[in-house]
């Protein structure tokens, strides 16, 4: 089976297309990335200032600050059409060597999700969560990161937490 990924936006997109195209095949060979035609109305409204510089499926950056660049994915199966996406993070580990460290079903969000890159240096602060008595955290990126947008919900970052040495979310 050959899949095929066109993407016509410049910004925040892999240097090489045939490195994520076959990841995508190798990890979820029903799947193909999702783009702003699967959006519905109001994924297309909560994307549309985001348009001119990122695919909504797509995040290329060193997430990890070892200066390889790795990749996140929104997939969407191509074989069911269905309402499900998968959110995946994949590290380079080193020439055309990636490991899968994130792999989530979002199940029934196609329409009104979506990702975009957060660069370095962005403070990023924890809303206060219903009947958390927590005190919430407050955190400088040193890295690249992930924000996964669920239109008219809620958005969570996906960041490397040096401390714990894995991925951590706010």
């Amino acid at each position: 089976m050959i899949f095929s990924i066109n993407i016509s936006i410049a910004g925040g997109l892999p240097d090489d297309m045939e490195e994520s195209s076959k990841l995508i095949n190798e990890y979820f060979p029903n799947y193909d990335l999702l783009e702003y035609q699967d959006l519905d109305f109001f994924g297309k409204d909560c994307f549309e200032e985001y348009r001119s510089k990122y695919n909504p499926g797509i995040v290329n950056r060193d997430f990890n600050g070892d200066s390889l660049n790795d990749f996140a994915f929104l997939l969407k199966d191509v074989k069911s059409n269905s309402d499900d996406v998968i959110f995946a993070i994949f590290l380079k580990q080193s020439k055309d060597n990636y490991k899968l460290t994130i792999n989530h079903d979002l199940k029934g969000y196609k329409g009104i999700v979506f990702i975009l890159p957060v660069e370095p240096g962005k403070v990023l602060k924890e809303t206060e969560a219903v009947d958390t008595r927590k005190p919430r955290r407050k955190i400088k990126l040193k890295n690249a990161a992930i924000e996964l947008w669920y239109c008219g919900k809620t958005t969570v970052v996906f960041y490397w937490n040096l401390e714990l040495n894995r991925f951590d979310s706010i």
